[in-house]
């Protein structure tokens, strides 16, 4: 009855009703008359129902009659109720009131009875319009789904009729409750995460312009169902005549993978294609001002293969619509879900924003949630597999979370039957590999190659599109390892060809997890990797060293490690003296920083454990050695660290106006926004604090009991120290992160391993216990307060010595004794003033006054502990202090301390000149104050406390220390009082 028209009638108007049909009928209207067309025998309630629902328009005949009818107000309430069109064909002159008027007298009418010849013609042409209205309408809905198609990925069924997609969005719903949370505005500013979300956006779309809903998520969490659900009610409703609404879906990512040859004017080129995609759209939106635009946008992306971002391109072609209603679909990376997606809802809630949809996979260690979602999936794409099953292979495959592309892939696994248990796991990936290239381990080489080489260089080859189109697809398999073997299957391509250029990439933990396991076992592959590096050595660039020095450490065959050890010893002992004290923030610096580590780490695996120490020691106390190690943790142990590096490269910004993106070989440079050489690691660590958090994760796992007894504890407990100091020094402005949990486990690791036997830890130095020690101290405090940072509690702690009475001076009750700070002082203006630049002596000015500023420090630990009866113990418990003080700079925030650490340690051990006369000169202090005291109260001080006292003081041990003596103090007119007395008492020599 498609078109048809419903005349509605009293049957004491019959007549006249024959006659409307017979006009309507004559210009090529059907019609359906219950007089004619109701058959007979059958229930006619019910065919009266159904006709009314056929038919898209109905025509009321108005008269005294109609209105008195039960059966007529009926029909005008199901046609009411269907959002049928109603048109009042009024044949008498009657008024729309009581229960007819609720539903007809906002409606225009024709009255008929005035004039039943032009009324019919009027009648002809209004509904002749209704009719070309909804083949319009139905012809736009079903250009924008033809359209929407190739882009809108349901791999479960076709949405062809009302029962599929209730079927479909039964499904969906399912699905969301695995994957999906949202946040949606309400008039109190708060959030909300339940309800239904699908009428949520089709609500919010559907009102007022300028609205904008974002949906993130990671490639294969379900989102892109949301956007075909909201994509096929809104057409609903706008072919019901329920909306004006008329919605365009449009693929970002798919336009972007389509164009990425492109060369020459792209913009331009984008652009015509655009508009020719948009042109029917756009006719249809000129010819019908009442109707809204809505752009639902897929595939939006940090990460764009065109040389032109297609987003730009469409924002300016619908800018003549703005501001029109839109919903952003945005594929984020796994680092961008951290914490559920709560960081993700806050910024996407921005003020413009009415609501927002995050979706993330299922978590593997959710074992019941995720056998639903595989059966939920797998089921609809067809694998008759059973959800257990295939997560065990998910499992086998190390997964930490499932989404569509895992199912997909571990049906795959199960329905093919390998015998995957039988293989390791470098085997499995390959044979997954190769069942996707169909066998042919060329097109597996091609695409890993093209692969690596868009990880590495951001570039992709123009003579292999097809490959291109692979690798960006390869790129969603984020869940899984596969595109990691993909790079390491190259890698070890390349070892055994003799090309060293792999020798470039940033290597993760993944990679190398994957190049590992080729290695084992291997003896060709490992002799051809030790070759490679040490006769190209000399021609690599610092990078590629650093990494063949890395990797060198993965050889296992004593011939072949015996080899590596005798070149990386050579290259150690070559370094050591470059780097050890080296604190310049050079670029130069941080690379011969990062070869070295990488030298001794290889050392080290090669089981040369005296190194161990030496490292360790290095890393405490030069700031260079502890932030490389910082960030090549970061860059190594990081969380799919390679594949962050992917996700979060901006394109088109990185791109300067007017320059050429093709290189010498004609192959097109991707925009990439690649990480500065020269970008600070503490810059690298406040953009991936989460990483850090991941990897103090991995370190607590490391450092278990047995791993605690491994060569390598010491250095894992550093890392995750340096790590943590960083991290709680950068938490103030990231209050996202609880850091507390870490520092407690922190806390018992250190001192479990300082109990342990320095033999089987290999750290054996005063420094790196000293550096514990510190730590531990800082960490019991961070764990008191609610805040910490260590520069206020630094200065607080140190500033408080111009509080502290000098101890001796103290204990005699003088009121008005010295400082601490005021005793360093004057020792420090004793030395300025007198001490020559050139003396006999043959001391180091400089040295001797710094330290002098420093030798006092510690009396704000020791100065509440009382007597200084007890030299012996008391040098210790200075040393120890300042020790811990000095270590203080393995702090992001503190200044490199070593050169006073090394000051200290020569003071404390007083043999060099500078220390002897740095003594000498507190000793000269010490007794001025002596003397200045007594002068001032001498009531308090027998003659023989004097001479007892300055007897046992006075022993300079150098001439200047000798000449300052007499001359400050036996010699000093001030001080007669004391000395002319005593010259009596004991003679004059004396």
């Amino acid at each position: 009855m498609e078109g048809r028209v419903f005349i509605s009638y009293s049957t004491a108007d019959k007549h006249i009703a024959q006659r409307v049909v017979d006009y309507l009928e004559h210009h090529g209207i059907p019609c359906w008359f219950a007089q004619r067309d109701a058959r007979p025998g059958y229930d006619f309630p019910t065919q009266i129902i159904d006709a009314i629902e056929a038919c898209p328009n109905m025509v009321f005949l108005a008269s005294s009659s109609s209105f008195k009818s039960e059966h007529v107000f009926n029909e005008i309430h199901n046609a009411f109720s269907s959002d049928k069109t109603i048109i009042p064909f009024k044949i008498e002159d009657v008024t729309f009131g009581g229960k007819f008027g609720y539903y007809l007298a906002a409606r225009h009418w024709i009255e008929a009875h005035l004039d039943m010849d032009a009324s019919l013609e009027m009648l002809k042409n209004a509904i002749m319009a209704y009719i070309t209205t909804r083949k319009e309408t139905a012809e736009i809905a079903a250009v924008i789904r033809a359209k929407g198609r190739k882009y809108l990925y349901n791999p479960f069924m076709e949405l062809s009729d009302e029962a599929s997609y209730a079927e479909f969005e039964s499904l969906a719903q399912e699905l969301f409750a695995q994957t999906l949370s949202f946040f949606s505005r309400i008039p109190d500013g708060a959030t909300r995460r339940d309800g239904d979300c699908v009428g949520l956006a089709v609500e919010v779309l559907s009102r007022g312009s300028g609205r904008l809903i974002s949906v993130v998520g990671r490639p294969g969490s379900a989102k892109n169902l949301l956007l075909q659900l909201v994509l096929e009610k809104m057409l609903a409703n706008f072919e019901n005549g329920q909306s004006n609404y008329l919605p365009f879906v449009f693929s970002i990512g798919y336009w972007d993978k389509v164009l990425c040859g492109r060369s020459g004017d792209v913009y331009a080129q984008m652009r015509e294609i655009f508009v020719e995609e948009f042109e029917a759209y756009f006719q249809y939106l000129a010819a019908h001002p009442e109707v809204k635009p809505v752009l639902l946008m897929d595939g939006v992306s940090n990460r764009y293969l065109s040389v032109v971002p297609p987003e730009k391109v469409v924002a300016e072609i619908w800018k003549p619509f703005a501001p029109y209603n839109r919903l952003t679909a945005v594929e984020v990376g796994k680092e961008d879900m951290w914490d559920d997606g709560q960081r993700i809802a806050a910024r996407i809630l921005r003020e413009e924003e009415d609501c927002g949809f995050i979706f993330k996979p299922v978590p593997m260690e959710d074992k019941k949630a995720c056998v639903r979602f595989i059966n939920l999936v797998a089921t609809k794409l067809g694998y008759q597999v059973e959800g257990g099953a295939v997560y065990e292979i998910l499992e086998g495959y190390e997964l930490n979370c499932i989404d569509i592309f895992a199912v997909h892939f571990g049906a795959i696994v199960l329905v093919t039957n390998w015998g995957m248990a039988a293989h390791r796991m470098l085997e499995r990936y390959k044979r997954l590999a190769l069942s996707d290239f169909y066998g042919d381990e060329d097109v597996l080489n091609s695409v890993a190659a093209e692969l690596y080489r868009y990880v590495s260089s951001g570039r992709l080859d123009l003579q292999s599109p097809w490959y291109s189109m692979n690798v960006a697809g390869w790129t969603m398999w984020t869940s899984t390892h596969y595109p990691i073997f993909l790079i390491a299957h190259h890698i070890m391509n390349c070892i055994e060809h003799g090309d060293y250029s792999f020798l470039n990439l940033v290597l993760s933990s993944e990679v190398g997890a994957f190049l590992v396991h080729s290695l084992r076992g291997n003896y060709p592959a490992q002799d051809a990797l030790l070759h490679l590096v040490v006769e190209n050595y000399n021609d690599l660039g610092l990078r590629q060293k650093t990494n063949g020095a890395f990797m060198l450490g993965w050889i296992t065959y004593e011939n072949l490690a015996s080899e590596a050890v005798e070149f990386l010893r050579g290259e150690h002992d070559q370094l050591i003296n470059i780097v050890k004290d080296n604190n310049q923030d050079t670029q130069e610096n941080v690379d011969n920083h990062l070869l070295f580590r990488a030298i001794c780490d290889s050392l080290i695996r090669l089981e040369q454990a005296d190194l161990i120490d030496e490292y360790a020691s290095i890393v405490v106390g030069n700031d260079i050695a502890n932030a490389v190690n910082r960030g090549a943790t970061i860059e190594f142990y990081g969380q799919d660290y390679l594949w962050n590096q992917i996700d979060l490269r901006d394109t088109y910004s990185a791109q300067p106006a007017g320059e050429d993106p093709y290189d010498e070989d004609g192959v097109r440079v991707s925009h990439h926004l690649q990480p500065s050489p020269t970008e600070s690691i503490a810059d690298l660590e406040q953009k991936h604090l989460q990483d850090t958090i991941e990897i103090l994760d991995g370190f607590y796992e490391l450092l278990g009991t047995n791993a605690l007894m491994s060569p390598f504890s010491g250095l894992y407990l550093i890392a995750m120290l340096t790590l943590l100091q960083a991290g709680i020094q950068r938490s103030a402005a990231a209050s996202d992160f609880d850091l507390r949990p870490y520092v407690e486990k922190s806390l018992e690791y250190i001192r479990d391993f300082r109990t342990r036997d320095p033999e089987s830890t290999h750290i054996t130095s005063d420094k790196v216990m000293a550096y514990l020690q510190s730590v531990e101290e800082d960490f019991e405090g961070y764990l008191r307060t609610q805040s910490f940072d260590i520069m206020p509690v630094l200065f607080n702690k140190y500033n408080k010595l111009k509080r502290i009475k000098s101890r001796c001076w103290a204990q005699r009750g003088t009121a008005d004794a010295e400082s601490v700070s005021e005793h360093t002082f004057s020792t420090w203006l004793m030395a300025m003033l007198f001490l020559p630049e050139d003396h006999p002596d043959g001391y180091d000015k400089r040295e001797v006054l710094d330290m002098l500023l420093i030798q006092n420090l510690a009396e704000v630990e020791l100065a509440p502990q009382g007597d200084s009866s007890e030299p012996t113990d008391d040098l210790q418990k200075q040393n120890d202090a300042m020790r811990r003080l000095f270590l203080k700079g393995s702090y992001p925030d503190v200044a490199n301390l070593m050169y006073y650490y090394d000051l200290w340690a020569r003071y404390c051990d007083g043999q060099n000149i500078n220390a002897r006369v740095a003594r000498d000169l507190d000793l000269v202090q010490s007794i001025y104050s002596f003397c200045e005291c007594y002068c001032r109260h001498p009531e308090r001080f027998t003659t023989e406390e004097v001479a007892a006292s300055l007897e046992k003081q006075v022993d300079p041990s150098t001439k200047i220390g000798s000449h300052l003596f007499r001359r400050l103090i036996t010699e000093n007119p001030d001080f007669a009082p004391l000395f002319d007395p005593l010259k009596e008492t004991t003679g004059e020599d004396s």
